[in-house]
């Protein structure tokens, strides 16, 4: 795969990997790609399909601070920053003209973040649309694949004093992450109801779908996975692409 290393952040360093579009346009366009949890440079499995299939664009991949491990460090906020420098640089330093931002799995509740909470930001202006393939609940995949360890590590981390605290590293070992250091606070925010990060669950009311889908201003697409295995299986598809759609703005929203 052929493309550009760039830094996009100089302190702590952090990347930005822009692919060339394969077929020249009077306006220079991007596609920036924000991974999924665990997931950073090069892990998109079909990343070469979006460079083939949208010739004009340049697919641009970025690293996070919370890519790879440490995620549980990080939170949607600090994903939404960086999101936004990074969209500044590729417009001010590379002189793209337009900007899609399109997230992967966990990335897709950094897509919907960085629309609802950077509004204000310089960067928003720049960016035309917004792609989220593989939208899902964190908090309802964590249940349904351990839902007393589940429930065991939210009693736990609601009891930490100070939320920046780290999770004991056997409590989530249980649950697979034995390798993420994790804070209380960020566990919460991915496990927990109504936490930070609880976009996509299929158990959320129409106010607050309302809040969050129904106050997003520009064009965005969603896609779910037919067969997304971190998605339980009790959960109605058709009946949850519905929710978001009655209660966005149907001249912006396509699912």
């Amino acid at each position: 795969m052929l493309g550009d290393l760039v830094l996009y952040q100089k302190q702590p360093p952090l990347p930005l990997f822009i692919s060339p579009s394969k077929k020249e346009t009077n306006v220079k366009k991007a596609v920036l790609c924000i991974a999924g949890m665990t997931d950073g440079l090069l892990s998109l499995p079909y990343t070469q399909k979006l460079i083939d299939g949208l010739p004009e664009y340049h697919i641009v991949q970025m690293l996070l601070s919370s890519s790879y491990n440490q995620w549980g460090l990080q939170s949607l906020d600090s994903d939404a920053d960086q999101i936004c420098l990074a969209v500044l640089v590729l417009v001010e330093e590379f002189k793209f003209e337009q900007v899609v931002i399109f997230g992967h799995s966990t990335g897709c509740q950094d897509v919907i973040h960085t629309l609802l909470h950077r509004k204000d930001h310089a960067c928003f202006p720049h960016i035309r649309s917004a792609v989220m393939q593989a939208p899902v609940s964190d908090r309802e995949a964590f249940i349904m694949f351990d839902k007393k360890g589940v429930e065991e590590s939210i009693s736990v981390a609601r009891s930490v004093e100070d939320k920046e605290d780290l999770l004991p590293r056997n409590l989530m070992s249980k649950l697979g992450w034995n390798n993420v250091p994790m804070t209380a606070r960020r566990w919460l925010s991915v496990a927990d109801l109504n936490g930070q990060d609880d976009y996509f669950s299929s158990d959320l009311s129409n106010d607050f779908v309302k809040s969050t889908f129904g106050q997003v201003t520009i064009p965005l697409l969603a896609l779910i996975g037919e067969k997304d295995e971190y998605m339980p299986p009790e959960v109605d598809k058709q009946k949850l692409v519905d929710l978001w759609r009655s209660n966005s703005d149907g001249s912006r929203f396509e699912a």
